[in-house]
């Protein structure tokens, strides 16, 4: 179980490390290919699409980790339970829209197996997959911090 839950912890970070290496290295490749003269149609491609990976997994990564950008003005003139409500209420309310653009990721993602992509020919669920796990894994994430704010509201806002 430990196992596990460390798996889970850590798949934002192995997933968006390799594909960003994946990514790098395709760039790599498209640019060594040009001083060759013969450009590789194919690198762009895997470089957009691992790009695409990379974005959706870090946001979720910024979730996990709080590196996002926040307006905390309300919450200089808050102490105590006051500003643990506001941040249990903020919490809420971005898993409310991280769980409104899952549920779009799983309507769209059926629908994108029937785009191939130009190069390859692969099906887009390969790339629409990036949406549905990036929006869950937020949307986990954010929870989390909303139990943690909620415990904070039940012991007076004293931080842990």
């Amino acid at each position: 179980m430990a196992k596990l839950r460390y798996c889970f912890d850590h798949i934002e970070e192995w997933i968006g490390s390799f594909m960003f290496c994946f990514m790098s290295l395709a760039v790599a490749l498209q640019l060594l290919s040009r001083t060759w003269g013969q450009p590789l149609f194919f690198t762009e491609e895997i470089a957009r699409y691992s790009y695409i990976w990379v974005v959706f997994l870090c946001m979720a990564l910024g979730e996990k980790r709080r590196d996002h950008y926040t307006v905390s003005v309300f919450t200089l003139f808050l102490k105590g339970r006051g500003e643990a409500a506001l941040e249990f209420i903020t919490d809420l309310l971005c898993c409310t829209v991280f769980l409104y653009l899952f549920y779009w990721a799983l309507l769209f993602w059926p629908f994108s197996s029937v785009i191939n992509s130009p190069a390859f020919e692969m099906p887009m669920t390969c790339i629409s997959t990036s949406l549905c796990l990036g929006f869950f894994l937020a949307f986990i994430r954010r929870l989390v911090h909303a139990a943690a704010h909620a415990k904070l509201m039940i012991k007076g806002g004293v931080k842990a």
